[in-house]
């Protein structure tokens, strides 16, 4: 919504049949919107190891990446998907 409505540096990304315009303002509203309320958990439970900040990075990055790359309409499902996908490689023993 946020690139809807104030979105000045548009981009396009091509999917299947389709080109959809992003914005990177809508981007960096997707990156803030993924790492203020982790950021917050952080501060809230005392949380600043190493680990607990990279998985942080990690998970705003990534949904701003499949934010990009998700097809029109389906970023609301892929998205979570995606940050469960990695919350549960970061909380698998690989032993």
């Amino acid at each position: 919504l946020i690139g809807s409505f104030y979105g000045r540096h548009q981009f396009k990304v091509w999917g299947f049949g389709e080109v959809n315009k992003k914005s990177l303002e809508g981007c960096a509203a997707v990156f803030l919107g993924s790492l203020v309320p982790c950021l917050f958990y952080l501060v809230q439970y005392d949380a600043w190891a190493w680990s607990w900040v990279w998985l942080v990075g990690i998970i705003s990055v990534a949904s701003t990446l499949t934010e990009v790359a998700a097809f029109r309409s389906t970023d609301n499902l892929v998205i979570p998907a995606t940050n469960a996908l990695i919350m549960v490689a970061a909380f698998t023993d690989s032993a």
